[in-house]
């Protein structure tokens, strides 16, 4: 539906319609392409498997994943954006052929669980080859848990008291220091935080484990996570860990005998770090724990905060805290994925469908924030998916083909234009 002429109220002699000819708000794309063509993310998608029974086709899946992934990195959550977004001269230049939503629908019913096997080793080697970039040779495992509220019958939907709510309760991995979208597994609404959690980290650490650059890693996560399973597996793996600890009895009690109430000020706040050593009538051995203590003017007790870590002695309680509590940085990292590359959107009615979904926003966020660390300049690289699009992305253009030449002439007032030009070149440098 276009806008018919329409004459506006603050100058009358201005008439508004969509019939400027065929232009596109998406030029910054073919930044987006440009740095898919040199990670040959394209070629990754084409190896994804389905279960393809057709005799005749106009798009390959490798073509579609293609053109979904790029509708979520220029915003586009809706499936049938793509109707519009196949007459799109930006979208025609990144893709041989541009797709309707019927053939995006037709695509997830073709998947199958080797296609969300498939999905993860594509974001696996993207992850890779940025690590192969860098040179990174720490890994920061970031896990938590998130949730998708719905409001219809899909497979997997349920009640979940902690959120008040009907939906579906996803885990997730992020790496600390990059934030690289890691991992993440799609989990009915109802199952507790920590469900899955050594079955869902094991393939990622035995990855790592043998990937080069030889990786250090260290796992984070908050009280949802406490679990001696998760324990066991850091250490069967000498893999360092913090994790938060949910209070009891027995924590507070060894805590309280440890604090000294002396002179200082009521009217003033007061932090004391230390450590136990404490062992659950379930453990095995006894392990460290790091309290921070807290009093806060006008009350008389204190109030304790135990994370649980098998860091050795020489890093003290209060850097414990600190490294514990950079991992506040992963609820950006996930609002990110939701916000910015529709994550949260589960309109399909099975969960492995809903799962491709999430996947296929797992990769738009990788491309994104991958593209940002290896070729943008230092200043911008802490530019969130929104900022982005706002200044490289949605740039007005217009597509001229001539006899041997396609030009994609983008608008002469562009007020980024400086940056976009640097972005472009830093991609074709790789």
């Amino acid at each position: 539906m276009t806008l018919s002429k329409i004459p506006l109220q603050f100058n009358s002699k201005i008439d508004v319609s969509h019939t400027g000819g065929t232009l596109t708000s998406d030029s910054g794309l073919v930044l987006v392409q440009e740095f898919i063509n040199k990670t040959h993310l394209d070629q990754l998608l084409a190896q994804v498997p389905f279960n393809d029974q057709r005799k005749y086709w106009q798009h390959s899946n490798g073509q579609l994943l293609h053109q979904w992934l790029l509708q979520l990195i220029a915003g586009y959550r809706a499936d049938c954006a793509a109707n519009q977004l196949a007459k799109d001269p930006g979208f025609q230049l990144c893709l041989p052929q541009v797709a309707q939503q019927s053939s995006l629908s037709a695509l997830l019913k073709r998947a199958t669980p080797a296609t969300l096997a498939g999905m993860r080793c594509a974001n696996q080697a993207l992850l890779d080859l940025g690590r192969r970039q860098t040179n990174q040779q720490t890994l920061i495992l970031d896990l938590d848990s998130t949730y998708y509220e719905a409001f219809g019958h899909q497979e997997g939907v349920a009640y979940n008291s902690h959120y008040g709510c009907w939906g579906q309760h996803p885990i997730v991995a992020f790496d600390g220091q990059t934030g690289d979208f890691l991992e993440v597994k799609l989990r009915p609404g109802n199952v507790y935080t920590s469900t899955g959690v050594v079955e869902f980290i094991r393939p990622l650490i035995e990855h790592y484990q043998q990937s080069v650059p030889v990786t250090d890693l260290f796992c984070r996560a908050d009280s949802g996570f406490a679990t001696p399973e998760l324990y066991d597996f850091c250490e069967a793996q000498a893999m360092n860990y913090v994790i938060r600890l949910k209070t009891n009895a027995v924590l507070e009690r060894q805590a309280e005998a440890r604090i000294q109430y002396d002179d200082h000020s009521w009217d003033q706040p007061q932090t004391v770090y230390f450590e136990l050593t404490y062992q659950a009538q379930s453990w095995p051995t006894a392990r460290r724990v790091c309290v921070e203590a807290k009093l806060t003017p006008g009350q008389l007790l204190f109030d304790y905060t135990f994370v649980i870590t098998n860091l050795s002695s020489a890093v003290p309680a209060a850097a414990v805290f600190q490294i514990y509590r950079r991992r506040g940085t992963m609820e950006n990292f996930i609002k990110e994925a939701k916000t910015g590359f529709a994550m949260d959107k589960t309109d399909s009615a099975t969960l492995l469908k809903n799962e491709l979904r999430t996947l296929m926003s797992e990769l738009a966020y990788n491309v994104v924030n991958l593209m940002r660390r290896l070729t943008f300049p230092k200043a911008q690289q802490a530019f969130r998916i929104e900022t982005i699009r706002k200044y490289l992305l949605k740039v007005a253009g217009k597509v001229v083909h001539t006899a041997r030449r396609i030009q994609l002439k983008l608008s002469a007032t562009h007020v980024y234009q400086g940056l976009f030009k640097r972005i472009l070149l830093n991609i074709q440098q790789l």
